[in-house]
């Protein structure tokens, strides 16, 4: 009971109201995923993976030629049995992206490293609709130049599929 109490709260807490009055949580983080499985496990090796937890020195954008990290990246598990089961979280990326920050780094641990570009923008043309300034709709998302080469339904955000 105290697990559903919790969750009702936090939508509640992380939630918005529409122009027409209908609640719905905000978009808290930017989820992808890279199509095949193995090519993924190649980049971050499973036993390196703390599944849920955060991913430290992972992603970062360069802030006038200095590397900062971005800290709220999980790399998460599907248990719904849809390919791909594994798919990265970043937190905060829409709103930092709205700010103008829209190139990130992924530094995978075999050492590989793949650009990020995320470019949210902040919709502040309809304040009844906006109006804890959740709202911040993803114009273009690219992996290393290459747009998604599917969108998934199985989070409420969408998680983004790259073929890599």
């Amino acid at each position: 009971m105290k697990k559903y109490f919790l969750i009702l709260f936090a939508c509640l807490l992380f939630g918005c109201k529409d122009k027409y009055g209908s609640w719905y949580v905000k978009q808290l983080a930017l989820k992808f995923a890279i199509a095949d499985t193995n090519s993924f496990f190649k980049l971050y090796p499973k036993d390196l993976i703390k599944f849920g937890y955060y991913a430290d020195k992972f992603i970062y954008w360069d802030s006038s030629g200095i590397l900062t990290e971005k800290k709220y990246v999980i790399i998460e598990r599907n248990n719904q049995n849809i390919d791909p089961m594994y798919y990265i979280s970043i937190g905060g990326i829409a709103e930092m992206s709205s700010d103008k920050i829209k190139n990130y780094f992924i530094s995978w641990p075999n050492g590989e490293t793949d650009t990020l570009f995320a470019d949210y923008k902040r919709d502040d043309s309809d304040n009844n609709k906006n109006n804890c300034e959740c709202s911040h709709p993803l114009v273009e998302l690219k992996l290393n130049g290459k747009s998604f080469s599917r969108k998934t339904n199985y989070d409420i955000n969408g998680i983004y599929i790259f073929d890599r």
